[in-house]
């Protein structure tokens, strides 16, 4: 019965009961819970992500000193002025390239 201080302590013993078995038993599923759920994300998204090797396209086939040069300068290596010294040496000696022939097809000389 209600008193004038409340519940006495017959009235509380139960909940007090409950309460102190339930709350370290949640905690450890909670706990459970999340590592679980961690671990099967993580796992997922290392197993669906390749490496990063394997996201890397090969370099592109450039041929020809110009087009080597072009990708240098595109990609920072050499700056504006390199680049044009560069290809005005390129230009005046162009006669001296090794020349490019395609390849024949296998089968035929």
């Amino acid at each position: 019965m209600m008193g004038c201080h409340g519940m006495t302590g017959a009235e509380t013993g139960w909940a007090e009961a409950v309460a102190t078995t339930l709350a370290p038993l949640l905690t450890v599923a909670v706990v459970i819970a999340v590592a679980i759920l961690v671990l099967r994300n993580t796992a997922l998204t290392t197993l669906a992500t390749p490496t990063v090797r394997h996201r890397q396209s090969p370099p592109p086939v450039v041929d020809g000193p110009i087009e080597m040069l072009k990708e240098r300068y595109a990609r920072g290596e050499v700056d504006h002025g390199e680049f044009e010294r560069r290809l005005d040496v390129l230009m005046r000696n162009r006669e001296e390239w090794p020349r490019q022939t395609a390849p024949s097809p296998r089968g035929t000389r």
